[in-house]
């Protein structure tokens, strides 16, 4: 177990005016005003901070179907910040507080026996939720939640793959009228599986997909109601062999090991409250770098986007974009 405290002070004055014989450079702060009163801002600032990091069961001497228990590890922080600050005379007080903030995390998994089922290996999973309150005296209040939930795991030895959910809810009250100005809520959900073929080459499947809903207003209003969909394969290697390979501005030809990436990659948007706003974007990069010698280092890639709006009376804002390029690092 390990827990670690800290405190932070900070503050600031801006003056507008001051006089070119004051003496300031040399103070650790201002600790009087200017004649005259100049002062334009006044800051204070306290963070009070506590993390703890703790395995709870790391004393147990547990084996077969209950090893798992033994590897959660647990990191909890507790963060409090007092803010004021007088601008042109004006004050804010302003009182932050981000707790609970949790991190929770497992190792070997697939040691229980509902997880022996199938041929998986190395599973792994990290939950985390926080919760933060903002409140403007007299002004507003904010409240938000952020959860996030993370397994990966290996599947017939050979592929692996990370799944992840993240949800996040916020809510604003305005403190002088007492009423509710705004809500919002966001779903991301995202799969992805990576694995070699031929010893050389790996390959990256990735799709995302997010959800996002927003009302203000008083009374509230839908402002936002978003969904977007992308796919996407990269394709990495960086043991290609090339024999006398001759890029482009060079005389000769060479041999080199190149280090090849591409990916391919589509976002589909949609706005349920503006048709206008839907769009489908692809997009297509290439690169590739190596050594022509021992001192000189290339990179050439090209990259290529097409951007269309479903909307026809959006359709003037189509395009595509295609960009190349060579850079040439010589070391003396």
């Amino acid at each position: 177990m390990s827990l670690s405290s800290n405190y932070q002070l900070e503050l600031g004055d801006s003056y507008k005016g001051v006089p070119l014989e004051e003496d300031f450079y040399s103070k650790l702060w201002i600790t009087k005003e200017f004649a005259p009163p100049v002062r334009t801002k006044y800051s204070k600032r306290d963070t009070y901070r506590e993390v703890l990091n703790w395995s709870p069961l790391e004393f147990l001497n547990l084996n077969g179907a209950l090893s798992p228990l033994q590897t959660l590890s647990t990191r909890f922080s507790f963060t409090k910040i007092q803010n004021y600050e007088e601008t042109t005379g004006t004050p804010l007080t302003e009182d932050t507080l981000e707790w609970p903030n949790m991190r929770l995390s497992m190792r070997s998994i697939e040691k229980f026996p509902l997880f022996k089922l199938g041929r998986l290996d190395d599973v792994n999973t990290d939950f985390e939720y926080s919760k933060k309150d903002v409140e403007k005296h007299s002004i507003s209040h904010q409240l938000a939640n952020n959860w996030l939930n993370i397994w990966r795991y290996r599947f017939f030895d050979k592929f692996n793959f990370t799944v992840t959910y993240k949800e996040a809810n916020l809510q604003e009250e305005n403190l002088k009228t007492g009423t509710i100005t705004k809500e919002s809520e966001s779903i991301s959900r995202s799969g992805q599986v990576n694995f070699n073929l031929f010893n050389n080459w790996t390959f990256f499947l990735r799709y995302e997909w997010n959800t996002s809903e927003e009302m203000t207003g008083a009374p509230l209003r839908p402002t936002k109601q978003t969904v977007s969909h992308t796919p996407s394969l990269r394709v990495y290697s960086q043991r290609i062999e090339l024999k006398e390979f001759r890029p482009p501005l060079f005389r000769q030809g060479i041999t080199t090991r190149l280090k090849v990436d591409s990916t391919i990659k589509a976002d589909i948007k949609r706005n349920k409250l503006d048709a206008k706003a839907n769009s489908d974007t692809y997009s297509l990069s290439l690169s590739a770098e190596g050594d022509a010698s021992e001192n000189i280092r290339f990179r050439l890639g090209v990259d290529c986007s097409r951007r269309h709006y479903p909307d026809k009376s959006q359709s003037v804002n189509d395009y595509w974009a295609i960009a190349g390029y060579l850079r040439v690092t010589i070391t003396f």
